[in-house]
C-alpha cells in the first residue's frame, strides 16, 4: 500500500486530532516530518499536538530536531522557547525567544511572550520595550494590549494601563468568549482605581464584567467591603450596590443589604438605612437583632431641636418594646461574633441625661445576647496570698480598648500607663479590640506590658476566655460606648473591679462596670446622680499631652483657601460635626446679626454627607456666603487653622477635649458654655484649672457676646491669649496628679 504524501498526512492528522484519535494524528504527522524534514510546518504542528497532550519532552525533541535541519526558521525557536517557558526553565526560554527575534524581528508573538518572560525575571524596563514592540507590530491584537495593560497596572502607571485596556476592549473579537471579555472589563476597572482614581469609570467596567461573568460579583463585593472598612462610605455604597444588583443567592443578598444599611447610616441616609434593614429581614426574618438595630438608629446630624427629641423618643420606645418582647417570647439569643454595631455612642450628643435609658438599654442587650453578670474571674484575697507566698504578687492591671494608637482616647490612659510601667509591683496587660492602626503608641504599650489582641471576628465567649486566662485584678476601659466590642464585653464580669474612664464621657448604664473614673474638676457636686457607676474622682484631668509637639507642628494656614476676604471674621468650630447641636443654630444667627462680617468654618470627614445635611440646616439661619465647609486637614494645617481663626467656638452639650488641649498648647482661647453633664464641662474645667474665666459663658446670650467681642475687640483677644499662654503650662505638668490617680484606682481594689 502506497504511503500518502506529507501534505495529505498533514491534512488527515488535523481531522483525526479533532475527532479525538490522537494516536493516528501523531503517527501521521511524524511520517510527514520524516518525509519532508525541511518543511517546518509539519514539525510545528506535531509539537503543538504533543504540547496539547502534555507530552512536553516529546515536543521539545521534535522542535530540537527540526532546528537542526532548519536553524533559520524563527517559529521553531519561538515555539521551543514557549515550551521552556511553560516548564519554568526561564533562561532557556529567554535564549530561544531572542534567537527567534534575531531571525525574524517582526515576529509579534515572540515580542509578546518575551515581555511576559521579562516580567517574571523582574526586568520591567525591558518588558516595557518588548510589549511596545509587540503592539507596534499588531496594534489591533487585544491579547497583546491586555498583557501590556497588566504590566503598566502593576507599575502603577495609570494612564498607560487604561489606554492599553481600552485598546484591548476595542479590538477584542466579537465572538470572543464572554469569560475573556469579562476579564478584560475587570482589568480595565482595576486600572481606574489607580491614582488619579475614576470611580465612575471603574464601576461601569465592573458592571460589564459582572454581566458577562457572575463570578466577578464577589470581587466587587470584596472591594465594597474594603472601602467600607476604610470608612470611604460614598465609594463603598457604589460597589455594594453593584454587587447587590448581580448577587443571586439569598444569603449573599442578605449580607449585602446589611452592609449597605451600615454604609447608608454613616453617610446620613437614614431612610435608605431602614429600607435595607427591612430588605434583609425579608430574606432572613429570624435575624431579629437587625430589627433591634434598626430601632436603635440615630442620625449623626439632626435637622432641628424637635428632631433630637423625636429620635430620642423613638429610641426609648424601641428599647422598651424589645425588653417586653424578650420577656414575652422565646427569641433565640446570640452569643456569637457580633456583626452589629450598636453601642449608644450618638445618644451622648443629644444634650440629655440618659442614665435611665442607658440602664434599660444595657438590660436589653444583656437579655438579647445572653450576657451573664456572673464573675469569670474570682477575687484573690490579698492577705491569703501574702501568707501563702511570703510576699504580695504584682497587681494585675489590664486595659481594654480599640484605640491603642495615636488617638484622642490615648491621652486618657497613657499617663497612667507610664506611671505604672515604672513599678515592679504592677503587671500591665493590654487587650486590643479590632485595632485599625499601629504606631509608636502601640509599640510603647507592647514594650511595657503584655499585649493581647482579641480578634474582632471571635465570639464574645472566646474573647472573654482569653481575658479570664490572665485573671486581671483591675480592668480599665478607657472608653465604653464608642465601638461595639468594648461596650458588649463590659457586660461580662472579667475582673473583680471594672472601671470605665472618660474617653467616652458618659455613664455606661452597665451593672458590671463598678466605677466611672472622672476628673473631679469637671464634675458638679451633684454629679453622682448622672452615673450608674460609683463616681471615682481623679485629681483634675490626668490627660497626657505634649504641647511642644503641637507648637512645632503648626503650619501656616492660607485663609484665602476658604475664599475669605481680609475684612472677614473667621469663626471656626473645630469639633466633629455630630457635636453641633441644633440649639447652636440660633447662636450662629445671633452672632451673624451682630457681626455681618462673620464667616463660620466647619470641618467634615471625607466619605460622608454630614456636611451637606448640616449645611442645609444652617441655611435656614445663615446666608450661604457665611458658611464654609472644609474636609479634615492634616494635623499641621489643622493647627494652622486654629491659629489663624479670629474666634474658636466650643460645642454645646458635648464640649471639646483633645481639641481644647491643642488650642491651649498653642496659646489660643476657645469660647465655651458649660452645662450640667461632665461632657459639656471639659473645656470649662480646664479653664477653671488654669484659673481663667474670661472665655467661659454664663448662658447663650453671653456666649454670643464673648464670640463677637473676641472677633472685634483686639485688646480683649490679646488679653485672653496672654492669660492662656501664661496659665496653660499647669495643664501639662501632671506627674503628681498621675501618681495620685493611680493610687486612687488601686485603692478601689484594696477596699473591694
Amino acid at each position: 500500500m502506497t504511503t500518502p504524501d506529507a501534505h495529505t498526512l498533514y491534512t488527515q492528522s488535523l481531522q483525526w486530532f479533532k475527532q479525538g484519535r490522537a494516536d493516528l494524528a501523531l503517527a501521521a504527522l511524524q511520517t510527514a516530518v520524516d518525509q519532508q524534514p525541511t518543511e517546518p510546518k509539519y514539525a510545528l504542528q506535531l509539537a503543538a499536538f504533543q504540547r496539547e497532550l502534555e507530552a512536553l519532552d516529546a515536543a521539545r525533541d521534535t522542535l530540537s530536531a527540526a532546528i537542526q535541519v532548519c536553524p533559520e526558521v524563527a517559529a521553531l525557536h519561538y515555539e521551543l522557547g514557549c515550551l521552556f517557558h511553560v516548564a519554568g526553565q526561564l533562561d532557556y526560554a529567554l535564549s530561544y525567544y531572542r534567537e527567534a527575534l534575531g531571525l525574524e524581528p517582526e515576529l509579534a508573538e515572540a515580542w509578546h511572550q518575551l515581555g511576559r518572560l521579562l516580567l517574571q525575571l523582574e526586568k520591567p524596563e525591558q518588558a516595557t520595550e518588548a510589549f511596545t514592540q509587540a503592539l507596534s507590530l499588531q496594534p489591533e491584537n487585544a491579547r497583546f494590549a491586555n498583557s501590556a495593560g497588566l504590566h503598566y497596572y502593576f507599575l502603577k502607571q495609570a494612564e498607560a494601563s487604561r489606554r492599553c485596556f481600552a485598546q484591548a476592549l476595542d479590538h477584542l473579537a466579537k465572538d470572543a468568549p464572554e469569560t475573556v471579555r469579562a476579564s478584560y472589563c475587570f482589568n480595565a476597572a482595576m486600572a481606574e482605581l489607580l491614582e488619579p482614581v475614576d470611580f465612575n469609570a471603574a464601576l461601569a467596567h465592573f458592571s460589564a464584567a459582572c454581566v458577562k461573568n457572575a463570578a466577578y460579583t464577589q470581587e466587587v463585593l470584596k472591594l465594597g467591603l474594603d472601602f467600607l472598612q476604610q470608612r470611604s462610605y460614598r465609594i463603598a455604597e457604589g460597589f455594594l450596590t453593584l454587587a447587590l444588583s448581580h448577587a443571586e443567592d439569598a444569603e449573599t443578598r442578605f449580607f449585602i443589604h446589611v452592609k449597605l444599611a451600615n454604609c447608608y447610616e454613616r453617610l446620613g441616609y437614614l431612610q435608605s438605612t431602614l429600607n435595607h434593614y427591612q430588605e434583609a429581614l425579608v430574606l432572613r426574618p429570624d435575624r431579629w437583632l437587625l430589627e433591634l438595630q434598626a430601632g436603635l438608629l440615630l442620625p449623626h446630624i439632626y435637622d432641628s431641636v424637635e428632631g433630637v427629641l423625636q429620635w430620642r423618643d423613638r429610641y426609648a420606645l424601641s428599647v422598651q418594646y424589645f425588653l417586653e418582647r424578650l420577656d414575652a417570647q422565646a427569641l433565640p439569643r446570640s452569643i456569637q461574633s457580633l456583626s452589629i454595631d450598636a453601642p449608644p455612642f450618638l445618644l451622648a450628643y443629644q444634650g440629655l441625661n440618659h442614665k435611665v435609658l442607658l440602664t434599660l438599654l444595657s438590660q436589653l442587650w444583656r437579655k438579647a445576647l445572653h450576657l451573664s453578670p456572673e464573675p469569670l474571674v474570682k477575687s484573690k484575697p490579698v492577705a491569703a496570698q501574702s501568707v501563702a507566698h511570703g510576699a504580695q504578687p504584682p497587681r494585675k492591671i489590664a486595659l481594654m480598648c480599640a484605640f491603642f494608637f495615636n488617638h484622642s482616647v490615648s491621652g486618657v490612659y497613657l499617663g497612667l500607663v507610664e506611671h505604672w510601667a515604672q513599678r515592679s509591683d504592677i503587671e500591665l496587660h493590654f487587650f486590643s479590640l479590632g485595632q485599625i492602626s499601629h504606631d509608636d503608641t502601640t509599640d510603647y504599650l507592647q514594650s511595657v506590658g503584655h499585649y493581647h489582641v482579641l480578634p474582632s471576628q471571635a465570639s464574645l465567649p472566646e474573647m472573654a476566655a482569653q481575658v479570664a486566662q490572665v485573671a486581671p485584678d483591675i480592668l480599665l476601659y478607657p472608653e465604653v460606648g464608642s465601638e461595639p466590642l468594648a461596650y458588649f464585653l463590659a457586660h461580662l464580669r472579667l475582673a473583680p473591679v471594672q472601671i470605665a474612664m472618660y474617653g467616652h464621657p458618659s455613664t455606661t448604664g452597665i451593672s458590671t462596670v463598678d466605677y466611672f473614673a472622672s476628673p473631679a474638676s469637671l464634675e458638679l457636686p451633684e454629679a453622682q446622680a448622672h452615673y450608674t457607676e460609683k463616681l471615682l474622682p481623679l485629681p483634675h484631668a490626668p490627660f497626657r499631652f505634649q504641647p511642644e509637639d503641637y507648637r512645632a507642628q503648626a503650619a501656616d494656614f492660607d485663609r484665602q483657601s476658604l475664599d475669605c476676604d481680609a475684612e472677614d471674621h473667621l469663626y471656626v468650630v473645630p469639633s466633629a460635626l455630630f457635636k453641633i447641636h441644633p440649639k447652636m443654630d440660633a447662636v450662629f444667627r445671633a452672632i451673624y446679626e451682630r457681626d455681618p462680617q462673620a464667616v463660620f468654618c466647619f470641618i467634615y470627614p471625607t466619605g460622608t454627607r454630614w456636611h451637606e445635611i448640616l449645611r442645609k440646616r444652617l441655611r435656614k439661619v445663615l446666608p450661604e456666603q457665611a458658611l464654609r465647609f472644609i474636609q479634615y486637614l492634616p494635623k499641621p494645617q489643622f493647627l494652622g487653622l486654629l491659629r489663624d481663626a479670629d474666634v474658636l467656638l466650643d460645642t454645646f452639650y458635648f464640649a471639646s477635649g483633645n481639641v481644647s488641649y491643642q488650642c491651649f498648647a498653642l496659646g489660643l482661647p476657645i469660647i465655651t458654655l458649660p452645662g450640667q453633664l461632665m461632657r459639656s464641662r471639659t473645656t470649662a474645667g480646664l479653664y477653671e484649672w488654669m484659673e481663667i474665666d474670661v472665655c467661659t459663658a454664663r448662658n447663650e446670650a453671653h456666649f454670643v457676646e464673648l464670640c463677637v467681642k473676641m472677633a472685634t475687640d483686639q485688646a480683649f483677644k490679646a488679653d485672653a491669649q496672654a492669660q492662656v499662654r501664661a496659665a496653660a503650662p499647669r495643664l501639662f505638668d501632671i506627674d503628681a496628679d498621675l501618681a495620685e490617680s493611680c493610687r486612687r484606682i488601686e485603692a478601689v481594689y484594696a477596699s473591694h
